[in-house]
């Protein structure tokens, strides 16, 4: 007997409508102007525009945004990985070197994803961190842009994931073990669009194939293809969890590129 099907496939894209999504309102993201042609390719123009500022920007070393006795949260530069790699440098490498200190990894970014990462420093803090990730206790925000006009504007991506073809993944029919993420978007200038993406899982390029099966693949994620641009525009925004009974909570903004255009709330 086949399984319940996801709610959104990368072959043949099943919509379900959420509460929000009411027929006013996705009629008038039908009537947007920034889905003119004009206007996408102004963002090719603009794409180009900052590419100079983007030149080196994989050269930036990592920075630390909290310093806990028994984690770090550090920001990572797009182009670094963070397990140790010959061929692009390691956040941990860093760690390791700058600080003196064994480190854990409790989660990870894609080496073209920038943004916040949260890094152990002692068993206590590795056991406990890897324990709220594993029991979905961590909450993650991810900041993306892409050119193209979704299926829908906000709701949920579900289903489970399979390795695809080309280190792609795909998103299945079936929801035993599913990938989960809600997400909102917005009309940004220059034809472009701005994702707001909550995980409530990690899967492997859960985000890039979820933004593939709306139809609007992130702005440069050639893997997902994507159209061209300076990076791939996803940001690790903002990270919440409790430990020891205390609530922590950060956020690094986005700045290079195109996200410079994105006017963010501090606590949006």
């Amino acid at each position: 007997m086949p399984g319940p099907k996801a709610d959104i496939n990368l072959d043949e894209p099943e919509v379900n409508l959420d509460p929000d999504d009411t027929p006013s309102n996705l009629s008038e993201a039908s009537a947007e102007p920034g889905d003119k042609a004009s206007d996408l390719a102004s963002t090719n123009t603009a794409v180009a525009q900052n590419s100079s500022s983007l030149i080196g920007l994989a050269d930036q070393q990592p920075s630390i945004v909290a310093d806990h006795p028994d984690f770090w949260v550090v920001n990572k530069p797009i182009g670094w990985t963070v397990q140790r790699d010959e061929q692009a440098p390691s956040v941990l490498q860093w760690l390791e070197e700058t600080y003196g200190a064994k480190v854990y990894p409790v989660h990870r970014l894609d080496k073209p994803t920038s943004g916040l990462l949260l890094v152990a420093k002692t068993t206590v803090g590795n056991r406990a961190l890897s324990q709220a990730f594993a029991q979905r206790g961590i909450e993650k925000t991810y900041l993306a842009l892409s050119d193209k006009k979704p299926l829908k504007k906000q709701g949920w991506v579900k289903g489970d994931m399979a390795v695809s073809r080309r280190s792609q993944w795909k998103l299945l029919r079936t929801v035993a073990n599913p990938a989960i993420t809600q997400f909102t978007s917005s009309l940004l200038a220059n034809g472009l669009r701005g994702f707001i993406l909550h995980p409530k899982t990690g899967k492997t390029h859960q985000l890039r194939v979820a933004l593939k099966s709306l139809g609007c693949p992130i702005l440069g994620d050639s893997l997902y293809a994507g159209t061209a641009a300076d990076r791939v525009y996803l940001h690790a925004w903002k990270i919440a969890f409790q430990f020891q009974d205390i609530q922590h909570a950060y956020q690094v903004d986005p700045t290079d590129g195109l996200f410079g255009a994105w006017q963010l709330e501090q606590n949006g």
